[in-house]
């Protein structure tokens, strides 16, 4: 069991060192395997490499980078497929869509579906296990690091002090990105050069043509920016922030169009209930990136565990589609991936999801196929928001045949970018591909079922033992976010004072109901069973 390896030391996976000082549950990676599965990009670009690394959290007054494992982000040390020191599932690329060359940073599969457990000090990792990352209190936090960093002239130019650092010939960049040596020597001495006033005064005047061009429109984005520094070629400070911010202003529109595409997202977090740690409402932040909805995130669903994954023949809660191509397409844009609707460009790297989905670590060498149960919510009785989630039209159309139309186009043209022919593109495919509607849950294998914490579809439920227990029994409210490990009852401690997020059943898309299977067995009966499923 878990808890046993953690207290003795014995387990660790494919010959590699475990991240971060914890140990690694063998799921028959090699280290390199590892690797690619927690750092080759999918297409997800949600920010430049070097403004992530320069921008302080507005949260905890760190680097934001530093501070990404309060939002359940696991760290990792740096790698050859990790050289910023990024955490597991955090991925750098070089977009098709930046002609300026400009490395962003993204997520892939892994930062969702790599997990870890802790128990008495030690720490587990467990690849294929859903993680405790909370994507949306990271959006936030990003968003409003941003704003508070233009809004205050000492971080405005401490900010960009810290990314034209980075801009160098050295760094590989491409020559439109270059800071020049002398611009670069002025800001690293800025505080000798120019008095406190002074500063003040730059910094606001940045401050405002950065958000003025990242506001902007088509055509030159740095034009309107640049003339709020008007009269600089007579002033060294301004020149130099001229000349800063004009090169700034090259892939100013790429960081606006990122910026803008995740506002949808974000205004749809702020008007809905938390879905806190390890949970998601995939298909609400589908509605509102790709399909310009404005849908409230009231269908919540945890994390789901990849273990049998690709003999699974429905995916996802509900058991909505069988293509896993065009399931991962669809979280690559939940992760941050950008896509222009009207002309199907995107960040999408369809070769490397591909190798994401079919390497030797996905599981079914050993395995015995699963065939996906739909059960009814009148039989199961749990929260019904997710089922009906998809079900809900959008603009009067049904929304599966929408889906299946955007990401057609979407896949199309990321396979036509990445020169891939449409016989080897149907050859990823583990089954004809459908998407469907079905109002119900899919009723999944139960192996490794103890690595898999909180229970039910939407994460309502802390522990198996406290799933066995009728759901007036169940926790009302409980801990999320810490990875403290409860082996006797199976899933995350209750009983934790310090936790990023608590639970709270009686939240819309939260409710703990349903699912009375056992529930009548008595005491030592329900821990025999908790025992057996710890073996699984």
């Amino acid at each position: 069991m878990a808890a046993l390896a953690l207290a003795c030391g014995r387990w660790e996976g494919g010959g590699g060192k475990a991240p971060a000082g914890a140990l690694e549950l063998d799921v028959g990676l090699t280290a390199d395997e590892r690797d690619e599965l927690r750092f080759l990009t999918e297409g997800s670009d949600l920010f430049p490499v070097y403004l992530l690394l320069a921008l302080d959290d507005v949260n905890t007054g760190r680097r934001f980078v530093d501070s990404l494992e309060r939002y359940g982000f696991l760290p990792s040390p740096r790698s050859e497929r990790n050289p910023f020191g990024l955490p597991v599932g955090w991925t750098t690329d070089v977009p098709e869509l930046s002609p300026n060359r400009l490395p962003y940073a993204g997520i892939n599969c892994a930062a969702c579906h790599s997990g870890q457990i802790d128990y008495r000090g030690r720490r587990m990792r467990i690849d294929g296990a859903p993680n405790l990352a909370d994507l949306e209190a990271f959006a936030i936090a990003l968003r409003d690091s941003l704003v508070a960093t233009l809004g205050d002239p000492a971080k405005t130019l401490e900010l960009v002090k810290r990314v034209s650092r980075e801009l160098h010939p050295e760094a590989g960049i491409a020559a439109p990105l270059l800071i020049p040596r002398d611009t670069r020597l002025f800001l690293d001495n800025l505080e000798a050069a120019v008095d406190g006033g002074a500063r003040d005064r730059l910094g606001r005047r940045l401050g405002e043509a950065l958000q003025r061009m990242l506001r902007s429109g088509a055509g030159a984005p740095g034009d309107e920016a640049l003339a709020v520094l008007d009269g600089a070629s007579g002033d060294e400070p301004l020149r130099h922030l001229a000349t800063a911010l004009e090169v700034a202003s090259r892939f100013g529109p790429i960081v606006r169009d990122r910026l803008s595409f995740g506002v949808r997202a974000i205004r749809a977090i702020e008007i809905s209930p938390a879905a806190g740690p390890g949970r998601d409402d995939p298909w609400g932040v589908i509605r509102n990136l790709v399909f310009a909805s404005e849908t409230r995130l009231i269908a919540p669903a945890s994390i789901p565990h990849l273990f049998h994954y690709r003999d699974v023949d429905w995916y996802h809660a509900d058991g909505n589609t069988s293509s896993v191509m065009q399931r991962n397409v669809a979280q690559a844009f939940a992760l941050g991936g950008y896509v222009d609707v009207g002309s199907g460009e995107s960040t999408l790297r369809p070769r490397n999801l591909r190798r994401l989905e079919g390497g030797s670590w996905s599981c079914a060498a050993c395995h015995r196929s699963r065939r996906s149960l739909l059960v009814d919510l009148e039989t199961v009785g749990t929260d019904p928001n997710r089922a009906l989630s998809f079900a809900e039209p959008l603009a009067g159309q049904p929304f599966d045949r929408q889906v299946v139309a955007a990401v057609d186009a979407i896949v199309a043209t990321a396979l036509a970018a990445a020169g891939v022919d449409p016989e080897e593109a149907r050859s990823w495919e583990y089954r004809t591909p459908e998407w469907r509607t079905t109002r119900r849950y899919v009723a999944r294998q139960l192996d490794g079922v103890w690595a898999t914490a909180p229970y039910l579809h939407n994460g309502s439920v802390p522990t198996l033992a406290d799933l066995l227990l009728p759901a007036a029994e169940r926790p009302v409210s409980f801990p999320l976010g810490h990875r403290e490990y409860d082996p006797e009852r199976v899933g995350y401690a209750t009983g934790v004072a310090a936790a990023p997020f608590r639970f709270d059943t009686r939240v819309e898309g939260n409710d703990n109901r349903g699912h009375e299977f056992g529930t009548g067995l008595g005491a030592a009966e329900r821990a025999d069973l908790v025992e057996y499923l710890k073996t699984l």
